[in-house]
């Protein structure tokens, strides 16, 4: 799935789910993963440059389940949802 500056994949996903951003991206993006009742159950914050325009979620260890993915930057901010099987 495309969104403004990056796209994310696989979705649904039974491990890893892959954040590629733009490679116009200049700016720090905080990350929440977040679980079906609203809980934050991981946050961080990146730079898209610093990090090979790439990120990675693990959710290997996490339950199946519907999952959240917040992506906030600057000027914009993204909520993507996510299955684990």
């Amino acid at each position: 799935v495309s969104i403004n500056h990056f796209t994310f994949y696989p979705n649904p996903t039974a491990s890893v789910v892959h954040l590629n951003f733009d490679q116009t991206v200049n700016e720090l993006y905080t990350i929440e993963l977040v679980d079906a009742s609203g809980r934050v159950i991981e946050t961080n914050i990146i730079s898209p440059a610093e990090n090979g325009l790439g990120y990675k979620i693990d959710l290997t260890t996490r339950p199946a389940g519907i999952y959240f993915l917040k992506v906030s930057g600057s000027n914009s901010s993204n909520t993507l949802k996510i299955v684990k099987e």
